[in-house]
């Protein structure tokens, strides 16, 4: 998202802004007639979605912008959307908002100083950064002890937990470390491979594979092929 004079535009950078592309037109107000339409909920069944708002500019600015434009919606409770905002972040300013009406994307960091739940309810983290393993071979113990640990203790403060940059171009080595986050319990998974990920996440050898793993108390080594 692009700030632009307190206005929010879809876009990576402001070469990519289209005046069309706003904020409110892509998400918000196709959101907002789904709320009216299912009774309060995105979804039929009475479920809710997070919608990531990753800022490109200024992040104060973005942040007061996007702030002024919420209050023209009505769109978190249960089965509602909860807005986190991601990227460029100002925590000092949302945080000093009463009631703000977005949450702030967390980092690893954050589980060492147990913000306000209410303004930081997701860690995210960069897999590359974290870890060597590319899915190739075993997952090396000690990363697998660090996966677990950060999922732990996450989960130990109510929070969820997010990897992105998880694509890997080598498909055996992807299906394994998709694996091996869903058997630590890690809640979000980041990917720009949205079809296989969806593929992945209903076939009969995840299915097979996380009941195995929730009867084993997640436990090891993910099983390998």
């Amino acid at each position: 998202m692009c700030e632009v004079a307190g206005f929010l535009f879809v876009a990576h950078d402001s070469e990519d802004i289209r005046p069309f592309k706003t904020l409110s037109s892509v998400y918000l107000n196709p959101l907002q007639e789904l709320l009216q339409t299912n009774n309060g909920s995105i979804y039929q069944d009475g479920s809710g979605i997070i919608l990531l708002v990753d800022v490109k500019t200024d992040g104060t600015e973005g942040w007061l912008a996007l702030e002024k434009l919420l209050v023209k919606y009505e769109l978190s409770g249960k089965g509602g959307v909860t807005i986190l905002v991601s990227g460029n972040r100002d925590l000092e300013a949302m945080s000093s908002t009463k009631n703000p009406a977005a949450q702030y994307d967390g980092r690893l960091e954050d589980l060492k100083t147990h913000p306000d739940l209410a303004v930081i309810s997701l860690i995210s983290a960069k897999w590359t950064d974290e870890f060597a393993w590319d899915g190739d071979d075993t997952m090396p113990v000690s990363e697998l002890r660090k996966l677990k640990k950060i999922v732990e203790t996450a989960h130990s403060q109510e929070r969820k937990v997010r990897f992105w940059d998880t694509d890997f171009p080598n498909s055996y080595h992807q299906m394994e470390i998709w694996k091996q986050l869903l058997h630590c319990g890690v809640d979000f998974i980041g990917t720009d491979k949205l079809e296989d990920l969806r593929n992945f996440s209903y076939s009969k050898e995840t299915t097979s594979f996380l009941n195995r793993s929730r009867d084993s108390g997640n436990q090891g080594d993910a099983p390998r092929r």
